[in-house]
């Protein structure tokens, strides 16, 4: 008994001592629909604090490899005065008025016939209704994933 408990209060000390990254997303001004940011494989170490700036369709490639662990993440979208606003991110949009993140998801692409994995953030920026964006979301991805294996290779 007195084993388990040391172990439990030693796995709490070692999650707990682990730095706490964050990252911000910038986003253009009246952006609204699908972000992809695609990690590489072999990439560059990410720093404690990675700042990406998303482009004006969403999908952002970076030459950083993706790096799991806790991560506090802030969303900031450029708004008319040249400055940023900072924008709510849940599991689902609760007002149609403001915009709001939502699908903050990570997803694994793994190549056909190949152990290479892709990493991939995805979520969705604007005040649709989740029925709403389900199937773009679909489509956004299987874009990405056509990206990513084009038939050719």
């Amino acid at each position: 008994m007195t084993s388990r408990i040391l172990f439990i209060v030693w796995t709490f000390l070692n999650l707990s001592c682990r730095q706490v990254r964050s990252e911000n997303f910038y986003l253009p001004v009246n952006f609204e629909g699908n972000v992809a940011i695609i990690y590489t494989t072999n990439g560059l170490e990410q720093t404690s604090q990675q700042d990406w700036n998303i482009p004006n369709d969403g999908i952002l490639k970076t030459a950083f490899k993706f790096i799991p662990g806790r991560l506090m993440t802030n969303y900031l979208q450029q708004n008319n005065h040249n400055s940023y606003d900072t924008l709510s991110s849940d599991f689902i949009v609760k007002d149609t008025t403001k915009i709001q993140i939502v699908f903050h998801r990570l997803l694994t692409f793994v190549k056909p016939n190949s152990k290479k994995e892709i990493y991939v953030t995805t979520f969705y920026v604007g005040k649709k209704k989740v029925e709403d964006i389900e199937k773009d979301r679909f489509l956004f991805e299987r874009k990405i994933e056509k990206m990513l294996f084009p038939k050719s290779e």
